[in-house]
């Protein structure tokens, strides 16, 4: 199994934001932080013999070497994908991936055929972020996920203004009940995190809610992060910091603060919406701005649904 990354230091730039990225491999001796490699994060020799990280070969000039045999049932293996802000504060909030190819000892594995399928359902990506010394993973799920559409990680990760060498960890395992049809297909896969700039961008679409959805007789949550005017993140909560929703039946507005519709932990917030409460309009048109005090930090138009 192979997933690409970039073979040039690849310029992706949203607004302020301008990430330099390259791939690296792990701290394989124990002697050192990470490996700078100008290659994809997971590749055999025999596809790129000048890479400094195979996983399945192992020498004195190349530390890596973790799958000899190459990938069998539950074995794993770590790379870390490092960014460079060389713009505004930024962060990633999803994941997704291309598959270009897979193949196998009799050539292209078609897609809807049992192993195309195995293949994507059996190879497992699990994302962790430096913000909490990678402990706590931000994603785990199955390439068929992040093949088939971008998905949300489960806290964004932040990058501020001009910070270097922010490394996420990828570690991909293949699922230990996987069969031996996968013994010797090779698929190729480009992984793309999803980056937004930070200021005017509080709203996380790509969290829990990302249609920006309300429900008009239950209960939305509904996650932001909060930002300083440096479009630094502020890790605690912020009393200045409140919600106003405007629409049908909201009269001048709704206002929700901390203790009162909204939480926060670690400078990420979470505004619960009672629609059945404050009697919401299915389908409604409803906006929700957040302030710092007098100050408009994000504005998102909402849709009331049952």
């Amino acid at each position: 199994m192979s997933a690409s990354g970039p073979y040039q230091l690849d310029q992706i730039s949203a607004d302020t934001v301008e990430l330099d990225t390259a791939s690296f491999g792990g701290n394989y001796n124990g002697n050192g932080g990470a490996q700078q490699i100008q290659f994809p994060m997971f590749y055999t020799q025999a596809a790129f013999p000048n890479g400094p990280n195979p996983y399945d070969v192992k020498t004195r000039s190349n530390p890596s070497g973790e799958l000899p045999g190459r990938w069998a049932p539950g074995e794993s293996v770590t790379r870390y994908w490092t960014v460079d802000n060389e713009g505004g504060s930024a962060k990633f909030t999803g994941l997704s991936a291309k598959l270009d190819s897979l193949t196998g000892p009799s050539g292209d594995v078609k897609p809807g055929t049992q192993t195309y399928n195995d293949f994507l359902n059996n190879m497992i990506v699990t994302v962790y972020s430096p913000s909490d010394g990678y402990r706590t993973p931000v994603f785990t799920g199955t390439f068929e996920q992040i093949v088939r559409a971008n998905q949300p990680l489960t806290t964004s990760m932040y990058l501020a203004q001009g910070n270097a060498a922010f490394q996420p960890k990828f570690v991909v395992t293949m699922n230990p009940s996987a069969g031996n049809d996968l013994q010797a297909v090779t698929g190729v896969l480009d992984f793309s995190l999803t980056a937004e700039a930070c200021q005017g961008n509080w709203f996380d679409p790509d969290g829990d809610n990302n249609q920006y959805q309300i429900h008009c007789r239950s209960t939305t949550s509904i996650k932001f992060e909060c930002y300083d005017s440096q479009g630094r993140l502020e890790p605690s909560p912020n009393p200045n910091v409140c919600v106003i929703l405007t629409g049908p039946n909201c009269g001048k507005g709704i206002k929700f603060t901390l203790g009162d519709g909204l939480t926060c932990s670690n400078g990420h917030y979470e505004w619960n919406l009672d629609g059945s409460k404050f009697n919401l309009v299915q389908g409604g048109s409803y906006t929700a701005t957040i302030y710092n005090g007098s100050q408009v930090c994000s504005q998102e138009q909402f849709t009331s649904v049952l």
